[in-house]
């Protein structure tokens, strides 16, 4: 129905479900207790789903109609760009692109922690954030050089993080308010 009208990219919105924020997990000493909804290897966990693999299923569609797929490469915790949050991503992805990357489709990275324009709003965070993203995007070159990151904010209080866009936007190939 998206391709009948025009809408030819897919932004899958999260790979893992785990619905905890930065600061109030200890998923470092714990372990990660999210649940992927596509067969990884990485967590035991699983989200009850129709089929076993509809990542497949939507890639195969998508790869058919000539459609673009950002695959979500999260959720590790809302909001979080720990230097622990930008491991567990990178192992995201390499399992992704090994499993994924020869769909025509899979378009790029998207990373599903969808954070507030202000980007965390303290000096801490927003080191952290340009960190995590200089990490990730020279991750994913490394897999797929030609494939953007893309990062989705909010619209909120977006001034207040002026210097750090400026810092953060050379790692980002796409920023998605």
């Amino acid at each position: 129905a998206m391709h009948a009208i025009g809408m030819n990219t897919i932004v899958n919105t999260m790979l893992f479900q785990n619905f905890t924020h930065y600061g109030e997990h200890k998923i470092e000493t714990e372990g990660y207790p999210g649940r992927a909804y596509y067969p990884t290897r990485l967590y035991p966990g699983r989200m009850p789903t129709a089929c076993d693999d509809a990542l497949e299923l939507i890639l195969d569609e998508a790869d058919r109609l000539r459609m673009h797929v950002f695959p979500g490469i999260g959720t590790y915790a809302f909001f979080d760009f720990t230097p622990a949050s930008l491991a567990w991503h990178q192992r995201v992805a390499d399992e992704v692109w090994h499993r994924y990357g020869h769909h025509p489709s899979f378009y790029g990275w998207y990373v599903s922690d969808e954070i507030p324009g202000d980007l965390g709003n303290t000096p801490a965070r927003w080191q952290q954030i340009v960190d995590f993203f200089r990490g990730f995007q020279a991750h994913c070159r490394k897999l797929a050089p030609d494939k953007p990151v893309m990062l989705a904010t909010n619209c909120h209080d977006v001034l207040r993080a002026t210097e750090t866009y400026r810092k953060l936007l050379p790692h980002l190939d796409i920023l998605c308010p």
